[in-house]
């Protein structure tokens, strides 16, 4: 395991079929997640969204490195605005009969540390937890 890596793993009371739409489809993304203006689920294809932080507005660019629908997803991270480096994002999805084991790894995070500490490894930490344990899982269970 590599020292600027992010490892989360929550289970959710929904198909895999509901989580991959939750992880993959523009409008159900927007409901729970991030405001991406499209999100075409296709290797090599890219999309990008806006995120307030406490003093400003990030752009955040991606590109889907891998994509195997109800199996994983897998995308760069990047913020072209401040020029700081490219990380990636893995979602792997594992059904367990009628709920759904997401393991979410977030890798190369030490690319980012020229962003500050809004960019740290605990930062990254913090918000990924609170989105997969908070917003997908409230999302998903309501």
């Amino acid at each position: 395991m590599h020292l600027d890596t992010i490892h989360i793993e929550v289970t959710y009371n929904a198909p895999v079929e509901r989580v991959w739409q939750a992880l993959t489809e523009t409008d159900r993304i927007r409901e729970w997640c991030f405001d991406v203006s499209a999100f075409p689920v296709k290797e090599g294809s890219e999309f990008e969204f806006r995120k307030v932080g406490r003093e400003r507005v990030f752009l955040h660019r991606c590109k889907i490195l891998d994509a195997e629908d109800n199996v994983r997803l897998q995308y760069t991270w990047s913020y072209p605005d401040l020029m700081i480096g490219e990380s990636v994002v893995t979602w792997e999805l594992i059904p367990r009969g009628s709920v759904t084991s997401v393991r979410l790894m977030h890798e190369h995070l030490l690319n980012h540390k020229e962003g500050g500490e809004a960019f740290s490894i605990d930062s990254f930490d913090a918000g990924w937890n609170d989105i997969l344990k908070r917003s997908l899982a409230n999302y998903l269970e309501k």
